[in-house]
């Protein structure tokens, strides 16, 4: 693949403009949008929507010689059409990107409604809403049965409300980018006022000497893409502060601005005391005001937390199209629905890019599908996955002429670089974590695709399928490309960040597999015991 690579004078171009990035010394700070640090230059034009920037105003952004030298979502290099791919040019980015504002619009209306726990979450009127918008958006395709078809949520643990600020009173500063861990316990109803203890990442040397017994613990957390892991986890800060007897954990999210950011913890190892996850502007505040109380005891923390750790009775739904071909042969597209926060990346990206592709097969003659595509809106891949649990359970009758399932999640976002203490943003876009189950012909086919549309991966795959896939990825053959950057999972995953060209992309790449897969037989899709 590499000698296909760079045997294309376009190819080789784009890599190289890509590796053209100007060096940069001044920073700025504007008063609105992104936090810019710094002095001495003008800082760009302010957006004139106010909700883009509210989104944006926690983060913090390295801005080089003065003001951006182009619009971001305009910037982005897009790899060229060939004569054998220029039939795709007809799914557009711009068109996949307005699909991702309406879906999440959907999620910022559950925190503009008032919700502290807030997005689409599986089993609440926004996720009702987003399967209409999804089943209205598939009828005025030409899909056909389509239907919703509604299924329990599992018991979920819910954060009601909750607080956390140092000291307490009309002196109070509160924390606003305190988060919960999932299964967290609650506090009693006044809440707890606790003296703090820093220690360090979390580890049993950070631990040593140190007296946490009833305090408030708070450990620094490194990040790595996807933010759902971090050095706490790696290096089990939250259980060693439980076993020395802690009251509480506070974890500071080390990534650059002031994320608010959902940490999963299955209850098998949930949390024993409140344990919640904070943002680095608001964890840099509260490890100053500790250095400060130095010699002496650190400063108090005032935390409150009302949970419900099993609500139950919600309901949600799989949302079902199907577009007939020529055969009773299928293939799937999949797209988990849920999120937290406003999910652009995870997962409007993905449901956005489904429809698209919707679209697409539907301007094509019946009789030049070989293959019926079923489209699924799969509900609460963050929240047991009661959808696809349906699916697997089924197997059977759902995956029984299935020639591949393809998971349409985290398409695409911005590549994202740490520079100190700030973030910087470039016109790339972020090379994909992808999963594959099924034949070497079906692998040469994913690969293919992947280079005529510039769409780039780790060398090795994943070995087990993720997400929304997970449970169902042996089932039959099955793929995905999907994006991790620092973002997911907090309220950085914004859709400024998911760009056009990246959505068109992976539509693109898609297609192509669609289209090759149904050049070959069933049977030279499967894996072999020898590949298992």
């Amino acid at each position: 693949m590499c000698e296909r690579v760079w045997r294309k004078p376009t190819t080789f171009l784009i890599f190289l403009l890509v590796f053209c990035v100007n060096s940069s010394r001044n920073v700025v700070q504007a008063q609105q949008g992104p936090e810019f640090i710094g002095s001495g230059a003008v800082p760009p034009e302010p957006d004139q929507n106010l909700e883009t920037q509210h989104k944006l105003a926690e983060m913090k952004v390295y801005l080089g010689a003065g003001r951006p030298r182009y619009v971001l979502e305009d910037s982005y290099l897009r790899w060229p059409l060939s004569p054998g791919t220029r039939k795709y040019a007809a799914i557009d980015g711009n068109h996949i990107k307005s699909y991702v504002n309406e879906i999440t619009a959907i999620a910022e209306q559950s925190r503009t409604d008032g919700n502290q726990y807030w997005g689409r979450i599986v089993g609440t009127r926004y996720d009702l809403e987003t399967d209409q918008w999804l089943m209205q958006k598939l009828k005025a395709a030409g899909v056909q049965d389509v239907r919703r078809q509604e299924l329990d949520v599992p018991p979920q643990w819910w954060g009601n409300s909750w607080e956390v600020a140092i000291g307490s009173g009309s002196a109070a500063h509160m924390l606003q980018s305190a988060f919960p861990f999932v299964n967290t316990p609650s506090t009693a109803k006044q809440g707890l006022d606790l003296e703090t203890v820093y220690v360090g990442l979390g580890r049993k040397a950070d631990f040593a000497g140190r007296d946490v017994k009833g305090k408030a613990v708070v450990i620094f957390s490194v990040p790595s893409p996807g933010v759902r892991d971090n050095s706490e986890q790696w290096f089990g800060g939250v259980a060693r502060a439980e076993e020395n007897q802690a009251a509480a954990v506070l974890v500071v999210l080390g990534l650059p601005g002031n994320f608010s950011a959902q940490t999963a913890q299955p209850s098998s190892t949930a949390p024993a005391v409140p344990t919640f996850l904070l943002g680095n502007d608001d964890g840099i505040a509260l490890m100053d005001a500790i250095d400060k109380s130095l010699p002496g005891p650190g400063p108090k923390i005032h935390l409150r937390l009302d949970a419900t750790p099993k609500l139950s009775g919600q309901k949600t739904g799989l949302v079902w199209g199907v577009l007939p071909g020529a055969t009773d042969e299928t293939i799937y597209l999949m797209a988990p629905l849920d999120s937290f926060f406003t999910g652009a990346m995870d997962n409007a990206s993905g449901i956005a890019t489904m429809v698209t592709l919707a679209e697409y097969y539907s301007g094509i003659p019946q009789a030049q599908r070989r293959r019926t595509i079923v489209f699924v809106g799969t509900p609460g891949h963050h929240d047991g996955d009661p959808g696809t649990a349906w699916m697997h359970e089924h197997q059977d009758t759902v995956f029984g002429k299935t020639a591949v399932i393809i998971n349409c999640a985290h398409v695409t976002q911005t590549q994202t670089y740490l520079h100190g203490p700030f973030l910087r943003y470039s016109n790339a876009i972020e090379t994909h974590r992808w999963v594959l189950h099924g034949s070497r012909k079906l692998e040469e086919i994913a690969i293919n695709a992947f280079a005529d549309f510039g769409l780039t991966t780790f060398a090795v795959p994943d070995a087990n399928g993720g997400g929304a896939l997970g449970r169902i990825y042996k089932d039959a053959p099955s793929m995905f490309t999907y994006d991790m950057g620092p973002f997911y999972h907090t309220t950085g995953d914004i859709p400024e960040y998911v760009p056009a060209a990246g959505l068109e992309q992976g539509a693109r790449a898609y297609a192509e597999i669609i289209d090759r897969v149904n050049d070959v037989d069933r049977t030279e899709l499967l894996e072999t015991p020898s590949q298992k």
